[in-house]
């Protein structure tokens, strides 16, 4: 029943995704039988020739069926812009998180060449804030992009534009117009997920047993100097009324072993 569907692991590159038509609801147009279930049935495709088909309610739920981070044609460059939005999101959470563990120095770097790749909760958090633009400004992404244009005299690059559009959500002060023309843009203000700063500070690799700087805060292993501060990094002290209780404890102990 139905057809031959290859692993996801293997697509490449954009995929494309439509709903398979049927004839009298359980065949498709290949005569392939496919049991009338309640849900349609999608085929997904790459230009690698890979195909794989899902049943789903429709088709946001057949995306959801696939990792954030593969590319969806949607016939515009909206995925791109989604993709810049990611790219900055993630490098400004990675930029804090290296900055207080200390676990990469960032000086003279472009952040988001030696950030980690970005992870799908940064493509899920971009969605959202690409979905509130278009919200504000009553306008696919792909409309916005033509303004762009129009105003330009010439295509934008949308993985730029994404960029610019993130550094406008948080407000930095950065925008899209510093090297553009003007056009009619609503952005509205928002900042980095903390689940995004989580996420960088479970997943760094350089991570150990780390512990922060009392002096300055930066991480640093326990009896190492503090590369921000200079500071010998100490194992933080037990608080007094433990110490008090373990003096206590051994002081018991050792009169109950002289009754012995």
């Amino acid at each position: 029943m139905g057809r031959r569907s290859d692993p996801i692991e293997e697509f490449e590159g954009r995929v494309h995704l439509e709903r398979v038509p049927m004839v009298d609801g359980d065949y498709d147009a290949g005569g392939a039988y496919w049991g009338g279930g309640s849900n349609p049935v999608y085929c997904a495709w790459d230009d690698a020739g890979h195909e794989h088909y899902l049943g789903a309610r429709d088709l946001d739920a057949a995306k959801r069926q696939f990792p954030a981070t593969i590319l969806f044609d949607r016939g515009g460059d909206r995925d791109a812009v989604v993709r810049g939005i990611a790219r900055i999101m993630w490098g400004e959470a990675w930029a804090g998180h290296a900055e207080e563990h200390g676990c990469q120095h960032l000086g003279g770097m472009e952040i988001t060449s030696a950030m980690p790749e970005i992870p799908v909760a940064a493509f899920e958090e971009a969605e959202e804030i690409a979905g509130a633009i278009e919200k504000e400004n009553g306008k696919t992404m792909d409309e916005i992009l033509a303004e762009a244009s129009a105003a330009d005299g010439y295509d934008p690059d949308p993985d730029d534009f994404g960029g610019d559009l993130a550094l406008m959500y948080m407000g930095t002060g950065s925008s899209w117009f510093d090297n553009h023309e003007k056009f009619p843009l609503k952005v509205p203000y928002g900042e980095t997920s903390s689940d995004l700063r989580f996420y960088a500070d479970e997943h760094c690799e350089n991570e150990s047993d780390k512990i922060p700087c009392k002096n300055c805060g930066v991480y640093a292993e326990p009896g190492e100097k503090c590369s921000n501060c200079g500071k010998v990094v100490r194992e933080p002290a037990r608080p007094r009324g433990a110490v008090q209780k373990m003096k206590s404890r051994k002081k018991v102990a050792r009169k109950r072993a002289r009754k012995r």
